[in-house]
């Protein structure tokens, strides 16, 4: 900060963000607005009745892709059950790559899209 007559001016002094942390921060906001839109409405679980596809890398750092077919909210801990995969995983921020908010941001108003018809069609 300084005063340039009279005038309190503030200058930036910080880096701006790499699009690596820009991208990194939308995945979360999108993985939690997933967990959120579950917790508000009270779901354990929401089977997707379209296609959703999604990329992550496993545990032998191997990308892999998939359908997501369900959904389970188990605290806070989200678990994807993908097609032809036998078991659910945990939807881990670290795994998921970037871009995946955009996937994200699809299953959650794929979500809010199916909590909307049933509500309409009760």
């Amino acid at each position: 900060m300084f005063f340039i007559n009279g005038q309190l001016m503030i200058t930036r002094t910080s880096m701006p963000q790499s699009i690596g942390t820009v991208l990194d921060g939308m995945k979360r906001n999108a993985l939690q607005a997933v967990r959120q839109t579950m917790q508000e409405n009270r779901l354990q679980s929401a089977p997707m009745g379209i296609d959703v596809r999604m990329g992550w890398t496993d545990e032998d750092g191997r990308t892999r892709c998939g359908t997501v077919t369900g959904l389970n909210l188990d605290g806070e801990r989200l678990k994807v059950q993908v097609r032809d995969h036998s078991l659910p995983f945990v939807l881990d921020e670290q795994q998921l790559p970037c871009g995946s908010h955009i996937w994200l941001m699809r299953l959650n108003d794929t979500i809010r899209n199916a909590l909307t018809q049933k509500r309409q069609s009760a």
